[in-house]
């Protein structure tokens, strides 16, 4: 098995009907010079993962929910690999969160929404990650991804995980 580390971004699988649906959607989006996250719009920054979801939310298309495995453990991880410690449900909600409606970290930007997938394996996961995950998020270096695949060959160490 060779691992192949080729995408570095969220993972977005749709089909031409929901492209062409989200395509009249965003034609018809206001332009913004700031996000407001209340609605789909056409505006500068980083969070557009956030935006592609309100816009497809807005055409009645919703992600598929297959995303982890029976353990709870997802495939498409929005953080890297060496920060899944940092972004364990433990630091989104229980002791390490005081206010878990607020959204003060990470890990409870990462976990929003997802109870039915963590509460389940909460006592029982040491990692949160499958052991067979799809994509990473977050490497600015591309060196950074061929650590990645070092740790998955067994020839380097993962610090963080």
């Amino acid at each position: 098995f060779e691992p192949r580390m080729i995408f570095n971004e969220q993972v977005q699988c749709m089909s031409r009907a929901t492209v062409e649906r989200l395509g009249r959607a965003v034609s018809k989006a206001p332009w913004a010079s700031e996000a407001s996250y209340a609605r789909c719009e056409v505006v500068p920054g980083h969070r557009g993962d956030v935006m592609l979801g309100l816009c497809l939310a807005e055409v009645g298309i919703g992600p598929y929910s297959d995303v982890a495995d029976r353990w709870g453990r997802e495939y498409f991880l929005n953080y890297r690999m060496e920060d899944m410690v940092m972004h364990a449900p433990y630091n989104a909600y229980g002791d390490m969160m005081p206010d878990p409606r607020k959204i003060e970290s990470n890990a409870a930007i990462h976990w929003r929404g997802k109870a039915h997938i963590f509460m389940p394996c909460l006592e029982i996961n040491q990692f949160w990650a499958s052991p067979y995950p799809i994509s990473f998020h977050d490497y600015k270096d591309t060196s950074q991804l061929r650590h990645v695949h070092d740790i998955f060959m067994g020839t380097a160490k993962c610090e963080g995980c």
